[in-house]
């Protein structure tokens, strides 16, 4: 169950611009420091260390891993979810 918690807020950390705390919240970690320290063991980075080493790479990217689900809620909020990889139409 933590590993689907971890790619959630992989997700979230690539993705988004959130706060951590928020990141922790909306991946149903109910304490942020856990949350920390659980994705520190899982991915061998911090959140922060996550989010700028992928940020370069994945920023704006459609091509990451449409497959990893996001909440309904926090998807609504983010303007735009390539599915399969696919680039918005205009």
């Amino acid at each position: 169950m933590n590993h689907l918690k971890i790619e959630v807020a992989s997700l979230l950390l690539i993705r988004t611009e959130m706060p951590i705390k928020q990141v922790a919240s909306e991946s149903y970690f109910n304490d942020s420091k856990v949350f920390t320290r659980k994705f520190k063991h899982e991915t061998g980075l911090s959140p922060t260390e996550y989010r700028t080493s992928y940020n370069i790479i994945h920023h704006n990217n459609p091509h990451v891993d449409p497959q990893i689900p996001i909440p309904k809620r926090i998807e609504d909020t983010i303007d735009y979810i390539p599915e399969n990889g696919d680039l918005p139409t205009k």
